[in-house]
């Protein structure tokens, strides 16, 4: 039996997440999620990531890193410009070839046996589900897979923020370490979303 190509690898975490959008300052925060990265980290050994791949909102490289263990080559794109800086000087692999493109526009130049995000999906507004599972199967090969991580919201979730009622249900109120506070999208899905 052929498994899924887009099963999800969701699990109840304390994320690693960018606040700071649309302001020009990059503020990462990090909480206690390193029992949880040990799980993920297994469970992408299991999926074994092999060939090219391709890594969508890369970020700063957290998981970049990981891929470069399994890849051949990574492609790694980001709106960002500042985060890809930071995720190039970090790991200095001649492996990684860095694409900055708003997500939402890209069109792959070529195939990939294997499309990775984390902490991405959440952030994706209703609007534009469809159309960023467009550009993600294009960009996959036919026999191509994806593993995309995320968290769902729960009591604990510390990073959840203040989420808005009514329509503005999608938006959620994140406070950083300098006390500002930032509207993000954040859509907590559930398994039958």
């Amino acid at each position: 039996m052929r498994r899924n190509r887009f099963t999800p690898i969701l699990l109840g975490l304390l994320a690693l997440f960018l606040v700071a959008w649309g302001t020009g300052v990059l503020i990462y925060t990090e909480y206690l999620w390193f029992k949880e990265v040990g799980q993920l980290n297994n469970a992408l050994k299991k999926f074994n990531p092999q060939g090219r791949v391709l890594e969508i909102a890369c970020g700063t490289g957290w998981w970049t890193q990981e891929l470069l263990k399994y890849a051949d080559s990574i492609t790694a794109l980001d709106p960002s410009p500042e985060v890809l800086e930071i995720n190039q000087k970090k790991l200095n692999s001649l492996i990684v070839r860095y694409v900055q493109a708003d997500i939402f526009a890209w069109k792959p130049k070529v195939q990939y046996d294997v499309v990775f995000f984390s902490f991405w999906i959440s952030h994706v507004p209703p609007k534009l589900f469809k159309k960023f599972w467009n550009i993600v199967h294009s960009a996959l090969t036919p026999d191509g897979r994806v593993f995309f991580i995320d968290n769902f919201q729960s009591e604990k979730d510390l990073m959840a923020g203040k989420q808005f009622k009514g329509l503005r249900s999608i938006v959620s109120l994140r406070k950083v370490k300098d006390e500002r506070e930032f509207n993000v999208i954040k859509i907590f899905y559930v398994g039958k979303d």
